[in-house]
């Protein structure tokens, strides 16, 4: 039971927000009420005066609340959220994983045969460094949510979003890979002009190859942030409801 449901319902009744951002509103409030109460337990008070005390300093108005809905409802929070709401069911995450194992593979046959992987240059390194990096973030969030099945409100979230940071920044790898490379190129074609266009042909040979490479590496990246935000989710949601749900005494 929480012993701040009632208040709780009261603030997620003038929230004008969607899911999943409105549940992690209410789960934030949530724990900072319990800190509070906590704090106050800690200087002596007892359990009713620290509850009355702890609502009395979170009388949130209107005004209040249509500003922590403005900070929870940033474009960019709508679109990670909206990217990632179809895959909060089982199936629909199975999916996903199984679509990312040819990715997987692809990656390692690509990078294994050296073609491709090969005419990437030295940009080939930072996209697969996001990779390894993103692969490893990915896993320890998935060891907690999924088999740990840790709910810590304040953790879930935490590192979350990093690795679609870094499938944005393999992206942009990519295309900034692709002009620093037609800029020399350019240098190249302008002190011996006779060979201009087979400079060109080369260019957009490595311009393609690094582009397809940091193509596969911001899919993996972006998958892994897909999974695991839906899991975050689903986990927020559930736990937002349980306090809504709950007849506000304490446990």
């Amino acid at each position: 039971m929480n012993r701040f449901a009632e208040q709780l319902r009261m603030i997620d009744g003038m929230l004008d927000i969607p899911q999943p951002s409105r549940s992690r509103v209410i789960l934030e409030i949530s724990a900072d009420m319990e800190d509070l109460y906590e704090h106050y337990i800690g200087q002596g008070l007892g359990g009713e005066e620290a509850v009355k005390r702890t609502i009395e300093e979170f009388d949130i108005s209107a005004e209040s609340i249509d500003a922590i809905a403005e900070v929870h409802d940033s474009p960019l929070k709508r679109f990670l959220d909206r990217f990632s709401a179809g895959t909060r069911s089982a199936l629909e995450r199975t999916a996903l994983s199984v679509t990312m194992i040819p990715v997987v593979i692809l990656a390692l046959m690509l990078s294994r045969s050296g073609g491709m992987f090969g005419y990437s240059g030295i940009w080939k390194w930072p996209l697969l460094f996001g990779v390894v990096v993103a692969v490893a973030l990915g896993t320890t969030k998935w060891y907690r949510l999924f088999v740990l099945k840790d709910h810590n409100i304040r953790a879930v979230r935490k590192r979350l979003n990093a690795a679609i940071y870094i499938s944005l920044g393999q992206l942009a790898t990519g295309f900034i890979g692709m002009y620093f490379d037609l800029f020399q190129t350019w240098m190249k074609s302008s002190s011996d002009k006779v060979r201009t266009i087979m400079y060109l042909a080369h260019w957009l040979q490595r311009s393609s190859a690094l582009l397809s490479t940091a193509m596969i590496a911001a899919i993996m990246s972006g998958l892994i942030w897909i999974v695991t935000s839906g899991k975050a989710a689903s986990i927020e949601q559930h736990e937002a409801e349980l306090i809504l749900d709950s007849e506000g005494e304490s446990p």
